[in-house]
């Protein structure tokens, strides 16, 4: 009898043991389960690919400037499907009723509309849209002189943007690009050129698809528009890393940077907080996440050349 109670008691000591230790178990879970909904990190490598450091002997030159602020918001893209047709109406200069649906569309991943002089198409998951003329793209492209100037096209998208009250005065950066076909001896050939408008969030540029994109023909007639950009809803406040955490990750590998080969003797000069925005909703929710982006030069094995970079690291701290 004394031996069972013995043992009974030593069972009940150490069941009186676990539960603290499944207690603390459950409390750690619960608390990692918080912190990882209550930030939220991009996702700069693309899916499927792990970490490769393609930056080497990286030194840092004595005026670069790390960003001072230590707060930032991540912002949630807004979709409505009706509020991307009133933009696209606003955009094309025309009134929503002028977009005549096409009914079989309702069972695509698409909206597609008849609009004067072309067809416009939304995106459900996403509000994007893309407007098509009916004359489109050509097929043959031009010597690179026959086509209207960078310049010309520049200040022709200026003067769009302007006049359709898309984006406020000063609140966008624009590039500009060129699509090209192959001639064979005649050499490249231009087939059109791509007008990128990125609009600015808290004063920062946007990585990633966030822009409103217009395809101009080498007449500078304007063949397509595509809208990949909602307007930013605030989502959380979050704090940022420091510059030693920030700096770490790039000899880590932990960056996106527009680089197809290692560079060597790498010295970043530059240091700029912008936002990241990826091409659909993720789990977490469409999202906008500040990064901070890297900048300067290196160059490839064996190779005195000069190479100039990007590299964007994640800035959300925890």
């Amino acid at each position: 009898m004394g031996k069972n109670r013995n043992k009974r008691g030593l069972r009940g000591y150490r069941i009186c043991l676990l539960i603290p230790v499944i207690f603390l178990i459950l409390v750690s879970v619960f608390l990692y389960m918080a912190n990882r909904d209550r930030y939220p990190h991009p996702n700069l490598l693309p899916e499927g690919s792990e970490a490769e450091n393609l930056l080497h002997d990286i030194t840092f030159t004595e005026d670069m400037k790390f960003p001072e602020q230590r707060q930032a918001m991540i912002y949630r893209n807004k979709v409505d499907q009706e509020e991307s047709l009133r933009r696209a109406a606003r955009c094309l200069g025309l009134e929503t009723s002028d977009f005549s649906f096409r009914e079989n569309s309702a069972v695509t991943m698409f909206d597609s509309y008849d609009v004067p002089e072309g067809s416009c198409a939304f995106e459900k998951g996403t509000g994007y849209w893309r407007y098509e003329s009916e004359k489109g793209l050509p097929r043959e492209g031009v010597k690179r002189e026959a086509f209207i100037s960078d310049e010309e096209l520049m200040k022709m998208t200026e003067k769009f943007i302007e006049a359709r009250g898309v984006f406020e005065e000063g609140q966008y950066t624009m590039t500009i690009a060129e699509s090209l076909q192959g001639n064979g001896d005649a050499g490249e050939l231009v087939l059109s050129k791509e007008v990128s408008v990125c609009p600015l969030i808290d004063g920062c540029q946007v990585w990633g698809v966030y822009r409103l994109i217009f395809s101009f023909d080498s007449r500078g007639e304007i063949a397509e528009i595509s809208s990949y950009f909602n307007p930013p809803k605030e989502y959380k406040s979050v704090p940022l890393k420091e510059e030693a955490a920030a700096e770490k990750l790039l000899t880590q590998g932990q960056y996106f940077a527009d680089i197809g080969e290692p560079l060597y003797g790498v010295e970043i000069s530059e240091v700029s907080l912008v936002y990241y925005s990826d091409s659909n909703p993720e789990e977490a929710g469409f999202l906008l996440y500040p990064v901070y982006v890297f900048y300067g030069t290196g160059h490839p094995l064996n190779s005195g050349e000069q190479v100039s970079f990007a590299a964007a690291v994640d800035a959300i701290a925890g």
